[in-house]
C-alpha cells in the first residue's frame, strides 16, 4: 500500500500519491466486495443504457442580440424563433428578421462542448446562437439527452421542443449539472437544434445522449454504496499542518471523520488547516458513503460522463489528495492586502496556509499575531504622509516566504488622488490588466464597487482571480470594497477584508473627503437602522465633497436598470437606491454615488443634483445601452468598454477621469465644493 516518502527534508508531501479509490454496493444490508469504479459496484442495480454518438459536427447562426421577453419554447412570444421546419432538418442558410446570420461549422472538443465565442466574438449579454446537428438512433425508444449551456438554452429535436432553462438559467458552470430532457424516438437520423444565448458565464453548449435498453437487470433492490482511499502513513508527527485538495462539493471524511474547514458556508477547492492529530500511524483511509436514495439516484446517471450530475440525480464523485505540511511549509496563501489607513495608522491582513502565527515589520517594529489562518493588522502611531516600507510573513519565515510592500499614510495636503473600479466578472486576464493600470498609476487608494468575484463562496476565486491577480495594487495601495451580489454570503471577505468601523456599511473622512461605503442588497427598507446610519453619516459631516460607493445603480441605460410594466425597475436593490439612497444623498447637497452591477462607464445627473458614475468595467463582459430611452433620461454618457476612475481630489475642485485599458481618457467630469 503506498505510503508517504521518508525524507524529512520534504516541507510538502502527498500522502495518498499512488493509492487508488475503491467502490463497493451495500445489498440489502449485504457488503459486496471493493471494486475499482462505482460503474462496476453498480453493475446490475443500474438500469441498462446505450450510449448514443454525440455529434462531432455542429453547423452555428449567429442570431446577434437577444432583444425579446424569455419565454419558453413552447411560446409563441418566445422570440424570434425559427420555424418547425426549418428546426427540423439542416439548414444552409438562417434569416431572422430579415438578416442573414452569420455561419460557421464547428466541432466539438474532447468533452462533446462546442464554444461559439472563437467564430462570432466575445459573447457580451444576450448574444444569440442557434446550432444544428444530426444524431443517429440505433434503435426505437427512449432517448435521454443531458444538454448545458454556459447561460440560457433551448433545445428541439425534429422541430419539437426538448426544453430550456430560460427561467433559471442554467448557474452552472458548463460541463457542471446538466439538464435532462427525454424523447420517444424511432431508429434513424434525427435533428438536433439548440439556441444558446450567452450571458455572464460565457457562451457555449454541451451534451451527450444515451438510450433506456432495459430496466436494472436485479431489479428495484435497496442498495448503498461506498468509497475509501486506504494510504499508509509511518510517522505522522513530523507533519504541523494538513490540506486537502478535491473537489468543492462531496467531500470525503478522513479516519471517519468530517474534513473540517475554516469557514462553513464556503466552497474550498484547498481545504487549508486541517489538525494533523486526525493522522495516525499504519493505514489512514479517506472514505465516503452515500445513503440508499442518493445512491438509486445515482445509478440512473451513471452513463453520464461529461457532467457532475443530470435532472435531479447526482453522480457519485469522489475524489482528491490529502497533502501533509510541515513547519518549513508555512506560506502567505493570500495577500497581503492594505485597507483602512489615515495620518497615523494603517491596516493589513493575509491568510497563511495553515494556523501559524504572522509577522508584520515595519516602522522597525516587529508585530506578532496569534496562530490563525486570517491574520488582521492595524499599525498605529506613524507619522502622517509618510512611505512605510513593510515585510509580512509566517513567524520564522525565510525570506522568499515573505511579502514586501509599501504604504503612504495620509498627509496634511489636501491634494491626493484615489481610484474607483467595479466588476472583475468572468474575465480574469481582463482585471488583471485594469489592476496593473491602476498599480502604475499609483492612486492613494482604491475603491472597489462590488462584484469582486464571481461566486463570493468559492475560496479559491478570491485567491486565483482577484487578489492574486492584482498583488502589486494591494500590497501597496489601500482597499476599499462595497460588497456586490456575486461577492456575498461567502463569509471570506469579511473576516479578511478591513472596512472602517467593521462591516459593509462603512465611513470614514479622508482630508476634504467624506467616503461612505454600502451593503444596498442589505436591509433595505426605507424605514429602519439602516437608513438612519446613512441620515447620521451624512448629517455629521462638513466634508468638501461626498462620495458614496454603492454596486446597484438608481438609475441604468444597461439591463440592471430594466422596468417592469408600470415604469419602476424590475430589480429591488435598483429601486431601493432610486427611492432611499438617491433623496437621501440629495437631502444633504451629497456629491456623487459610485457604482457597478452593469458593465460599462455612464455617468447619470439624477434629480437633486447628485451625480451617478457607474463603473463596472474591471473585468465582467460589457454591456450594450438600451434602446427605451425612458430607462434612465438621466444619462448624459455612456461608454461600453473596460476602464477604471481616477479621481483628483483638491481644495478647489474634484476632478474625475475614466481611463479605458488602451491609455485613453473616455470621460471627464469636475465637481466643486459642497456648500
Amino acid at each position: 500500500m503506498p505510503s508517504e516518502a521518508q525524507s524529512t527534508s520534504q516541507p510538502q508531501v502527498e500522502l495518498t500519491r499512488g493509492a487508488s479509490w475503491q467502490y463497493r454496493a451495500v445489498v440489502d444490508g449485504a457488503a459486496r466486495p471493493w471494486r475499482p469504479s462505482v460503474v462496476e459496484a453498480l453493475d446490475g442495480l443500474a438500469p441498462q443504457r446505450r450510449p448514443l454518438d454525440w455529434p462531432r459536427q455542429w453547423t452555428a447562426f449567429d442570431a446577434g442580440k437577444y432583444k425579446g421577453p424569455l419565454r419558453p419554447v413552447s411560446d409563441p412570444r418566445s422570440g424570434p424563433i425559427p420555424p418547425r421546419e426549418t428546426l427540423a432538418c439542416m439548414p444552409q442558410t438562417l434569416t431572422l428578421g430579415g438578416r442573414a446570420c452569420p455561419d460557421a461549422v464547428l466541432t466539438c472538443d474532447d468533452r462533446n462542448a462546442v464554444y461559439l465565442t472563437e467564430p462570432f466574438g466575445a459573447p457580451r449579454s444576450g448574444r444569440t446562437a442557434y446550432l444544428f446537428a444530426e444524431i443517429d438512433v440505433d434503435a426505437d425508444g427512449e432517448v435521454t439527452f443531458h444538454l448545458s449551456s454556459d447561460w440560457w438554452m433551448q433545445a428541439w429535436v425534429d422541430g419539437e421542443p426538448l426544453g430550456d432553462t430560460l427561467s433559471t438559467s442554467n448557474r452552472a458552470p458548463l460541463h457542471g449539472h446538466a439538464r435532462r430532457y427525454t424523447a420517444e424516438l424511432a431508429a434513424g437520423t434525427h435533428t438536433l437544434a439548440v439556441r444558446a444565448i450567452s450571458g455572464n458565464g460565457g457562451w457555449a453548449f454541451a451534451g451527450q445522449a444515451s438510450r433506456l435498453v432495459g430496466p436494472a437487470p436485479e431489479g428495484d433492490r435497496d442498495f448503498s454504496v461506498e468509497a475509501r482511499l486506504p494510504f499508509e502513513v509511518s510517522d505522522p508527527a513530523r507533519f504541523a499542518s494538513l490540506s486537502f485538495v478535491g473537489p468543492e462539493s462531496r467531500r470525503p471524511q478522513l479516519n471517519g471523520r468530517d474534513i473540517p474547514t475554516p469557514l462553513s458556508n464556503m466552497r474550498y477547492r484547498v481545504v487549508p488547516g486541517i489538525p494533523s492529530e486526525m493522522l495516525h500511524a499504519g493505514t489512514n483511509e479517506l472514505d465516503r458513503a452515500w445513503d440508499s436514495a442518493a445512491s438509486q439516484a445515482a445509478a440512473r446517471v451513471t452513463d453520464v460522463t461529461h457532467f457532475t450530475g443530470s435532472g435531479g440525480d447526482e453522480r457519485l464523485l469522489v475524489g482528491g489528495r490529502l497533502v501533509g505540511l510541515t513547519r518549513e511549509a508555512a506560506d502567505i496563501q493570500t495577500g497581503p492586502v492594505l485597507h483602512t489607513f489615515g495620518e497615523d495608522f494603517f491596516t493589513l491582513s493575509c491568510r497563511t496556509n495553515m494556523r501559524v502565527p504572522a509577522v508584520l515589520r515595519v516602522d522597525e517594529r516587529e508585530i506578532r499575531s496569534e496562530p490563525a489562518l486570517i491574520h488582521r493588522f492595524t499599525i498605529p502611531a506613524l507619522r502622517g504622509g509618510t512611505a512605510y516600507p513593510y515585510t509580512v510573513g509566517p513567524a520564522g519565515a525565510d525570506a522568499d516566504r515573505r511579502r514586501s510592500g509599501r504604504v503612504r499614510t495620509l498627509g496634511d495636503d489636501e491634494r491626493f488622488t484615489f481610484a474607483v473600479i467595479g466588476d472583475e466578472g468572468p474575465l480574469p486576464e481582463v482585471w488583471q490588466r485594469t489592476a496593473a493600470e491602476v498599480a502604475r498609476r499609483d492612486p492613494l487608494f482604491v475603491v472597489f464597487c462590488g462584484d469582486m468575484v464571481d461566486q463570493g463562496q468559492a475560496d479559491a476565486e478570491w485567491d486565483e482571480k482577484f487578489i492574486g491577480l492584482a498583488r502589486e495594487l494591494f500590497t501597496n495601495v489601500p482597499l476599499y470594497p462595497a460588497i456586490g451580489n456575486h461577492d456575498k454570503n461567502g463569509g471570506l471577505a469579511e473576516r479578511l477584508f478591513m472596512t472602517p468601523g467593521g462591516g459593509w456599511n462603512w465611513s470614514q473622512r479622508l482630508g476634504p473627503v467624506l467616503l461612505i461605503g454600502v451593503d444596498g442588497a442589505g436591509d433595505v427598507g426605507a424605514d429602519n437602522r439602516w437608513t438612519d446610519w446613512l441620515e447620521t453619516q451624512l448629517d455629521a459631516t462638513d466634508a468638501a465633497y461626498v462620495f458614496l460607493f454603492n454596486h446597484y445603480p438608481a438609475w441604468s441605460s444597461a439591463g440592471h436598470g430594466r422596468l417592469d410594466e408600470t415604469g419602476r425597475p424590475v430589480e429591488p436593490t435598483v429601486r431601493f437606491a432610486r427611492d432611499v439612497i438617491v433623496p437621501a444623498l440629495a437631502r444633504h447637497n451629497a456629491t456623487a454615488m459610485f457604482n457597478g452591477h452593469d458593465h460599462c462607464y455612464e455617468r447619470s445627473e439624477l434629480p437633486g443634483g447628485v451625480t451617478q458614475i457607474t463603473t463596472g468595467g474591471a473585468g465582467a463582459y460589457l454591456y450594450d445601452k438600451t434602446e427605451n430611452p425612458h430607462q434612465n433620461p438621466y444619462s448624459r454618457q455612456y461608454v461600453s468598454t473596460h476602464h477604471y476612475c481616477l479621481v483628483d481630489v483638491a481644495p478647489d475642485a474634484c476632478r474625475l477621469h475614466a481611463w479605458d485599458l488602451e491609455g485613453t481618457c473616455i470621460a471627464e467630469h469636475t465637481w466643486q465644493p459642497r456648500d
